[in-house]
């Protein structure tokens, strides 16, 4: 089995030196949509972290933390559930021009299909690969975590200076 996919953050500079909120944020609390986006913009601007997405032949797609992690964050509150209830049928866009990428999640026992489908010139090589649920459930929930761990790093004043409310 092809397992040649990875979604997540990496870090770009050492931020535990930053105290975390007595009171830590969950992505769910956001709510809105331009929450997330403002969070992201936000975090854009801070360069702390990368969004790295790599597969389908591609070691590193062209997708960044203003647009694209806010558009996948924005999708998790539905597809997290699912997952936890051991469906693993679902979709994720990356619906920003020039990249303009689905991957369609498809449960194959024991493993989860994920076939990529390109509507620019770049086609995906190969563009079906396979992963372990327990992969799939993991990757998803870390890029989550990660991002809350990111903005619970944030003081809150800085927050709520760009328009954000996370409670």
């Amino acid at each position: 089995m092809n397992n040649n996919f990875f979604m997540g953050l990496e870090l770009l500079t050492e931020f535990s030196r930053f105290p975390r909120r007595p009171q830590p944020a969950k992505l769910e609390e956001f709510g809105e949509e331009t929450r997330i986006a403002n969070l992201c913009e936000y975090l854009s601007e801070l360069q702390w972290v990368n969004f790295v997405v790599s597969g389908f032949g591609q070691a590193r797609w062209p997708v960044d933390v203003l647009t694209d992690l806010a558009v996948v964050l924005e999708q998790l509150p539905s597809v997290l559930p699912e997952i936890e209830r051991g469906n693993y049928h679902f979709t994720l866009e990356f619906y920003e021009q020039g990249l303009e990428r689905y991957l369609y999640f498809s449960e194959a026992t024991p493993w989860v299909r994920i076939d990529c489908l390109s509507l620019t010139e770049w086609t995906p090589t190969p563009s079906t690969v396979y992963l372990e649920k327990a992969v799939i459930k993991d990757m998803l929930i870390s890029l989550q975590n990660s991002f809350e761990e990111l903005v619970n790093r944030l003081e809150l004043n800085q927050i709520n200076s760009h328009g954000i409310n996370p409670a």
